[in-house]
């Protein structure tokens, strides 16, 4: 069976719906207070939006539009553009994304929530993230443009190789590379706006391998530890610049030069400054 629906109608379903097929065409857009469960969902170019109320199991494809999910909800199937750089997947709240977004195609953009946690279980490939509140990566993440935050408070975690540029924009937020399921490789420059913001946090029983510029000479970041679990620290691609770097545990190689007070704050940690 298949679900369509064309021209400028906006459609709402109040229950659930089943359908191998859902199509939508136009200029209207789609509300679903029930679940969807369905084989492949295709968004036309000229539809408005595509609103989520509840669990969705289905692969979604957009040729442009939006994709928004309701706080609290996920959705189980892969999230495409039509092209690359095409679409866009926006969390009113938290919300769990259970398979790969940019699977195919990359979207054009992904928006999460203040006061929320999105959390992708797969890989994720997009050329932006407006990023509010706090994001949780599981697997890869690929984003082109750098990912500013946007409060204090906010946490980003990265447990899997990934690829972006990040900027705390002078807020006292935090990145965490936790490696503790294997090894991780991150690529991408950490920056800040203001003196002394912006707190990297390495843990995990693997290693950790940072490619990138941390912090600069004019604008350096406060803290980045070591954590106690820590297997060890590889910073390899460019210069650090912290207020302070504390070692917890495992160890941490320096490959440039790198402007902070290190402390070692465990047994048997260690340092090399290459």
């Amino acid at each position: 069976s298949s679900v369509s629906v064309n021209g400028a109608a906006s459609a709402v379903f109040a229950s659930d719906v089943y359908a191998q097929d859902v199509n939508f065409n136009g200029t209207g857009s789609a509300t679903f207070d029930g679940k969807l469960n369905a084989d492949d969902v295709s968004v036309g170019s000229t539809f408005s939006s595509v609103t989520f109320n509840d669990n969705v199991t289905a692969t979604i494809t957009t040729h442009g539009p939006a994709i928004k999910l309701a706080s609290g909800k996920e959705i189980d199937g892969t999230i495409d553009g039509n092209a690359d750089n095409t679409g866009s997947l926006v969390l009113l709240g938290d919300g769990s994304l259970l398979k790969a977004v940019g699977n195919i195609h990359s979207l054009s953009s992904i928006t999460t929530a203040a006061n929320s946690t999105a959390t992708f279980d797969k890989s994720v490939d997009t050329k932006t993230l407006n990023f509010k509140g706090d994001v949780v990566f599981n697997d890869e993440a690929n984003i082109t443009d750098t990912v500013n935050f946007t409060a204090d408070a906010q946490s980003m975690t990265v447990k899997a190789n990934s690829t972006f540029d990040s900027n705390f924009a002078g807020k006292n937020s935090t990145i965490i590379f936790d490696a503790t399921a294997d090894d991780l490789a991150f690529n991408g420059d950490i920056t800040t706006t203001i003196n002394n913001t912006g707190i990297i946090v390495l843990q995990g029983a693997h290693q950790v391998n940072v490619t990138g510029e941390i912090g600069d000479a004019t604008y350096v970041l406060s803290t980045i530890e070591l954590a106690a679990d820590l297997g060890s620290a590889s910073f390899s691609g460019g210069d650090v610049y912290a207020k302070n770097i504390t070692i917890k545990g495992g160890s941490a190689d320096f490959s440039n030069n790198v402007m902070a007070n290190i402390g070692l704050n465990g047994v048997g940690v260690g340092v090399n400054l290459g």
